[in-house]
């Protein structure tokens, strides 16, 4: 869904205003907060082999994440310059892609791009989240706990999509969880199975708000 929609204001020649390019810099920090979870997830499954197709689904959402930011920095930066740099780093040649690294490394603050290049310049997965870990911090949860968190957001999601209202206690407990996956897929769930519920844990005193792509 965010592709398509990215990819729409791309063909209108969508250009932000100053205030809403504050709003544009949010939501590439969320993509790369998701970039740093899935970096960490593929290092916990990294020695498991029967897991091939996983991790391949998950180096596809890098990909995407990749080319939403790129997408999004020609909203608010010359959108040619950009673009071409995104084409260089996709398939350019190493001489090629260093000069394309230039681009943001010398078109962002730093807080940003030190958060950005390691997502582009083709390192060790272990390093790239090293680098990246100073402004997205991420935990490490091992294999079989990586593997537990999954199980349970699958199964909330499911809950909701067959609206099981009775499950709607247990989803309740799981919006509270201290994992984020966990915790964002649970509410989402609650909002369709007991929205009033949901809001009370949202704007509640002890409620936690979800990170939201769209602010």
């Amino acid at each position: 869904m965010r592709d398509e929609v990215l990819a729409a204001f791309d063909g209108c020649g969508y250009r932000a205003r100053e205030v809403v390019g504050a709003n544009t810099r949010d939501i590439i920090w969320e993509e790369l907060a998701d970039a740093a979870w899935l970096l960490a997830a593929l290092l916990d499954l990294r020695v498991a082999g029967s897991l091939q197709a996983l991790r391949r689904a998950l180096e596809n959402r890098l990909a995407g994440i990749r080319r939403r930011i790129l997408l999004l920095l020609s909203f608010t930066h010359d959108p040619g310059t950009m673009k071409r740099a995104g084409e260089q780093l996709r398939t350019g040649t190493p001489e090629q892609r260093a000069l394309a690294l230039e681009i943001p490394d010398t078109h962002l603050p730093r807080d940003l791009k030190t958060s950005l290049l390691p997502l582009f310049e083709n390192l060790p997965v272990a390093l790239s989240l090293r680098r990246m870990s100073g402004e997205l911090p991420q935990q490490q949860l091992g294999r079989s706990r990586r593997l537990e968190v999954w199980i349970r957001a699958c199964a909330i999601r499911a809950a909701a999509e067959l609206s099981e209202i009775g499950s709607a206690g247990v989803v309740e407990d799981c919006a509270t969880s201290e994992n984020q996956l966990v915790r964002e897929t649970a509410l989402w769930a609650l909002s369709g199975l007991a929205p009033d519920r949901c809001g009370a844990l949202l704007h509640g005193p002890s409620g936690r708000q979800p990170r939201l792509w769209k602010k």
